[in-house]
């Protein structure tokens, strides 16, 4: 509970400052490396790079140009783009080729929409770029009502929730799901909204095998539009995320079987091998640990799956982005035709499909 009432009790200090069309603005865009080539590999190197200033009448505010930012201005720039990745591809090839041009475009947004900046008074820090309209939610009163309903159902366990505060000062809170007879365990957690206009109340899922292997969790990509603290939507919430629920287990409960089914022989397994862009103490690894698993399940798709869901977990010593590549892959051994997988993949690299934390 502490996680979210330090996000409550932050976000009091913000402030909200409406800007309208005819007010005296100017942008400033700086890159705050020192190095007088400045070159942008890609939307990552923007956003960990540009400083944004924005002077309103005779006060000055600023914020990283980072994701939000980008989506929250960018929306404005290109309305016929939704997506953050198709309003970052836009932003990147200013950055690009056009660079001392963006000034321009992002002053010609403050001069076309009335709009509030909210922003923390210690520092001027630009919280969020938001519409005249936005209402900021209560997340406290949030809880308290998805408590009331998911206690009601049964299926979503409450009283064992518990907190993790991530970064940013997002917060998560985990809720067992009722799995008890199906293959893999699976649990959900709600990362509550900041008042920031930027992400909404969203659902994650978390699933492991018995054994305590991971797979790898996802988000539902519809976001809860908890607006002006309505209840009048909440129900259908929770009952969405009881179906959603209801039906992955089924999902996952008919892979696993297919993987269970499912012939690795040692050609394939050594044709995978050659593919995945990994060291070679690391394939000899996860060699060792499928003959483990193969005495217990057979050679077979779910052996295999379950020796790089060991590693990915378990290895301490196997580098970071190495044990999310091998739990990207042992998840989609059981989710996706694996076989087919290998055979069209040129090579075998973290793609991120899955959003790994």
């Amino acid at each position: 509970m502490q996680p979210l009432l330090e996000l409550i009790e932050f976000e009091k200090q913000i402030q909200d400052l409406k800007v309208s069309k005819d007010m005296n603005t100017d942008i400033l865009l700086t890159d705050i490396r020192t190095v007088p080539f400045k070159i942008y590999k890609d939307i990552n190197d923007v956003a960990r790079y540009i400083k944004l200033g924005v002077t309103i009448d005779t006060n000055y505010y600023e914020c990283k140009f980072d994701r939000q930012i980008m989506h929250q201005i960018g929306n404005r720039v290109w309305p016929k783009k939704v997506t953050f990745r198709e309003i970052a591809e836009e932003w990147f090839e200013l950055f690009k080729k056009d660079f001392e041009n963006i000034k321009n475009i992002i002053l010609n947004v403050f001069k076309s929409y009335d709009m509030t900046i909210r922003y923390i008074p210690s520092n001027n820090h630009i919280y969020g770029i938001v519409s005249n309209n936005y209402c900021p939610s209560n997340q406290l009163h949030f809880r308290e009502r998805f408590l009331d309903l998911a206690n009601k159902t049964g299926i979503i366990k409450t009283e064992t929730s518990r907190f993790k505060k991530q970064k940013n000062y997002f917060v998560e809170e985990y809720f067992d799901f009722d799995s008890a007879d199906h293959k893999i365990n699976v649990f959900c957690s709600i990362i509550y909204g900041k008042n920031n206009g930027y992400r909404s109340y969203h659902l994650r899922w978390h699933r492991k095998c018995k054994e305590n292997l991971w797979l790898t969790p996802f988000d539902k990509k519809d976001e809860y539009q908890w607006k002006n603290n309505s209840f009048s939507n909440l129900d259908e919430f929770i009952d969405f995320i009881i179906q959603e629920g209801k039906d992955h287990l089924s999902f996952l409960d008919e892979r696993v079987k297919i993987s269970q089914e499912t012939e690795m022989t040692d050609d394939f397994l050594d044709f995978f091998l050659e593919k995945f862009l990994i060291a070679y103490a690391t394939k000899d690894k996860i060699r060792d640990q499928y003959k483990v698993f193969s005495e217990r399940f057979g050679k077979t798709t779910w052996a295999l799956s379950s020796s790089l869901r060991f590693l990915g977990t378990n290895d301490k010593y196997t580098q970071l982005a190495t044990r999310w590549l091998l739990l990207e892959k042992g998840t989609i051994a059981i989710e996706e035709d694996f076989h087919e997988y290998v055979k069209n993949i040129k090579n075998i690299v973290l793609t991120g499909q899955y959003e790994i934390f």
